[in-house]
């Protein structure tokens, strides 16, 4: 990253931590209401909340998880899951952890969705993405958290009404910039990672290689016969929620089969590689729809 947009993400996390633990928690849970609200509910925002130290309350068990991954290899056949707000002082941890990547990728970019729908940020530039570097638009940012910790006695929409005007200036002049191109802002939460699997037959028939073969095929799975089995992978993005449920069906196919003696299987997960140019990033970080 940038030093600039290293000492900005840091200008916000500081005032996210400097809001007490209560008006902390109603601000974070506000913004990820106004992005599902924005998003009419159709909004895969898992991501941020696992970042904030969200857990996964199971409908059917009512077992608290602390990952979607955790979730679904625990109850594969689940459909619906609760996110259960952490209290305002692991939400206070989780935020005093985060690099300021995960600050300027996750933190401001839930902040840019949801601003981008008030009238009074719109001079405060645009949040970053791959056109904007979002510094203006995250000293603007720290600036509005300051002025709410100052009215945090008055609701947010009174607070933003009272405070209009101010809010509308927020937005510095210019913001001062490196030498070098913006960070690349594509590929936070959408960089796929990969199970990759080896299945080797013991003592079965041709139509329940083809049953298996097929079954794999449902999940979208990359297959290849070999002489003795089958060699495939799954891609999944760790925060998707369809595609973990996807992963953890596979899993549990697999075993069931192999408990039933009609193969033995091994099995590698790998995690995407480390960023390297913004160009490549554009052409992989397009995220995978999962029927």
């Amino acid at each position: 990253m940038q030093n600039t947009t290293k000492r900005l993400a840091r200008q916000v996390q500081q005032a996210l931590l400097a809001l007490p633990d209560t008006l902390l928690l109603t601000t974070i849970e506000a913004w990820l209401k106004d992005l599902n609200d924005l998003y009419d509910g159709d909004c895969d925002c898992d991501g941020f909340y696992e970042i904030f130290g969200y857990n996964i309350r199971s409908e059917e068990t009512g077992r608290l998880y602390e990952s979607l991954e955790d979730y679904f290899e625990a109850e594969p056949e689940a459909d619906e899951i609760t996110w259960q707000p952490p209290t305002g002082e692991a939400l206070r941890a989780a935020l005093e952890k985060m690099q300021p990547a995960t600050v300027y990728h996750g933190v401001v970019a839930l902040a840019g969705d949801v601003f981008r729908q008030k009238m009074f940020a719109a001079s405060w530039s645009e949040p970053p993405d791959e056109q904007s570097d979002g510094y203006a638009f995250m000293q603007a940012l720290a600036g509005y958290l300051a002025l709410r910790k100052e009215a945090e006695g008055l609701t947010t929409e009174l607070f933003e009404e009272r405070y209009e005007e101010q809010l509308e200036t927020l937005s510095p002049p210019e913001a001062a910039k490196d030498n070098a191109g913006f960070d690349d802002f594509s590929g936070f939460f959408a960089n796929e990672r990969a199970l990759h699997f080896r299945v080797t037959f013991t003592d079965v028939e041709a139509q329940q290689r083809r049953n298996l073969l097929q079954a794999l095929q449902h999940y979208d799975c990359i297959l290849s016969e070999t002489d003795n089995g089958i060699e495939g992978s799954l891609s999944y993005i760790h925060w998707h929620r369809n595609d973990l449920k996807a992963l953890a069906r596979v899993q549990r196919l697999l075993n069931r089969w192999q408990r039933s003696g009609w193969i033995t299987w091994t099995a590698r997960k790998e995690k995407p590689p480390k960023r390297a140019t913004s160009q490549k990033h554009r052409s992989q970080g397009k995220r995978r729809k999962r029927r």
